[in-house]
């Protein structure tokens, strides 16, 4: 992605979270899975992106992060084919229900944790 794509994905993240924080409604960002890289090997723009979304949200101190590319990585490695967490194999664009599964209890637990914290 060039930089012109970037920067608009930045201001109109920007936009977007500014509008949405002036509600006062409490936010959870989530952070995008990782590209399965069956299809896309060398292909950094989810990181990128990620990136650039965690430095907006730290203009808002009041916004939670759910790490959900962490998760998956963790799980299945930064550069993978096969994972136990795909639909098929090698890896596309979908997880079965055990990866399904567990970025479900993830979504789950933040809410409970900012729940709780309220």
């Amino acid at each position: 992605t060039d930089a012109a794509s970037k920067a608009t994905y930045k201001r109109q993240l920007t936009n977007i979270t500014t509008r949405l924080n002036a509600t006062k409604a409490k936010l959870i960002y989530a952070l995008t899975t990782p590209f399965m890289p069956a299809f896309t090997s060398g292909n950094t723009i989810v990181p990128e992106l990620n990136q650039i979304a965690m430095d907006v949200m730290k203009l808002f101190s009041n916004i939670e992060i759910l790490d959900l590319y962490t998760l998956v990585t963790n799980r299945c490695g930064t550069n993978y084919t096969t994972c136990d967490w795909c639909r098929v194999e090698p890896c596309s664009y979908h997880y079965n229900s055990l990866g399904e599964t567990a970025q479900g209890l993830a979504v789950g637990k933040k809410f409970r944790q900012v729940l709780n914290e309220m």
